[in-house]
């Protein structure tokens, strides 16, 4: 008698963006399919290229009117009850999570919910409100799963963790071209030292913070260049633009927008910087180090709990330009130092692997039944 396969459905709101999407494709393409048949409702595809087994099947849900959220809702509350899933795995975000999470209680699935990011050192209201959201589908999952450790966050979300709560860390990938065309490059002055960015534009990752370290840097006459890859708030992004341009350094920065291939342009930087205040497992910056670039990271918890200062990493005080500012002086003076630091990140960076993060997934898969 052949074996039922368990069916797993995976909930999150868009097919391209930051590390939750790109970790799914990699956990639902590594995920048995001799054991289990995987499903994803999504929102958005996005305009970038997927690939999934053929064997999983995609279900788009359309978003409605922006305001109309009872409606969405019900959309998704009824695509998750006709599935009837054994697992469900919620991603983010919360709009699109929690109504999934009420029906997947109400019909007795094995929930799991991610916590994919800090609620420590917010400083957006927008998603301070998101993390208060996420607690209900927290409380009805039967586990929670953060790519972090997460001992220093608020003390009612360690309470739901130490009771439910699994860190399983994220499989780390790149792409293993390394020849950039003409229209990969970014400015860059032939003797240039260039500085790197990949992520969300958006407050809690301080580009503001970075813009002025690297104006400062070059008025102190330090040949510096930046490339600034992601994409995010267009009102940041202007402002961030016109900061430049009133500092006369616009020509030294490339905004280069979302690039899924980021890992090909950047392979030519001297330097990868992330100065966030707020992060889970910043999948950029691990994604830097297994390239082999020298990183400067802010000193959070999220990030001292897995590197260490002046071995595989450079720390910087969070939201200091000055610690950032002397980070990279330092960094760009010593090519030996950014020889060393980058040789045992690509190292450390090596050991989280996709075998790694299926492996704990599928252990976790069995708990459900």
């Amino acid at each position: 008698m052949t074996k039922r396969k368990r069916k797993i459905l995976h909930v999150i709101a868009a097919l391209e963006g930051g590390g939750a999407e790109r970790q799914l494709p990699i956990l639902a393409n590594n995920t048995d399919p001799d054991r289990y048949h995987v499903s994803i409702i999504f929102l958005h595809k996005g305009t970038g290229q997927y690939i999934f087994n053929n064997a999983i099947d995609m279900l788009q849900i359309p978003r409605g009117r922006k305001w109309n959220i009872p409606s969405l809702w019900f959309r998704i509350y009824k695509a998750v009850k006709a599935y009837q899933p054994d697992i469900l795995q919620l991603w983010m975000p919360e709009i699109i999570t929690i109504p999934a999470a009420f029906a997947g209680k109400s019909s007795g699935t094995y929930i799991i919910s991610a916590a994919r990011r800090s609620m420590r050192s917010v400083n957006s209201i927008k998603l301070r409100l998101r993390d208060l959201a996420s607690y209900i589908q927290h409380i009805m999952a039967d586990r929670i799963v953060a790519n972090f450790n997460p001992d220093m966050e608020p003390f009612f979300f360690r309470r739901l963790f130490s009771k439910k709560g699994l860190v399983i860390y994220n499989a780390i990938t790149v792409c293993q071209d390394k020849t950039p065309s003409n229209a990969d490059m970014p400015v860059k002055a032939q003797n240039s030292f260039l500085i790197w960015y990949t992520g969300r534009i958006a407050p809690q990752k301080r580009l503001d913070i970075l813009l002025d370290s690297f104006i400062a840097l070059r008025k102190d006459g330090l040949d510096v260049s930046l490339a600034i890859c992601g994409e995010g708030s267009p009102d940041l992004t202007k402002h961030l633009k016109q900061k430049l341009q009133q500092a006369g350094m616009h020509e030294h920065v490339s905004f280069l927008g979302y690039r899924k291939d980021w890992h090909i342009p950047a392979r030519q930087a001297n330097l990868f910087v992330l100065p966030s205040t707020a992060e889970g497992m910043p999948n950029v910056l691990f994604e830097a180090m297994l390239l082999g670039l020298p990183c400067i990271a802010t000193d959070i918890p999220v990030i001292n709990n897995l590197l260490e200062h002046k071995e595989n990493v450079w720390l910087v005080e969070a939201g200091s330009q000055s610690s950032l500012s002397d980070g990279i002086r330092q960094m760009c003076h010593s090519a030996p130092l950014r020889r060393e630091i980058a040789r045992k990140g690509q190292l450390y960076a090596g050991t989280f692997s996709i075998e790694r993060m299926s492996q704990a997934y599928e252990t976790l898969y069995k708990q459900a039944y």
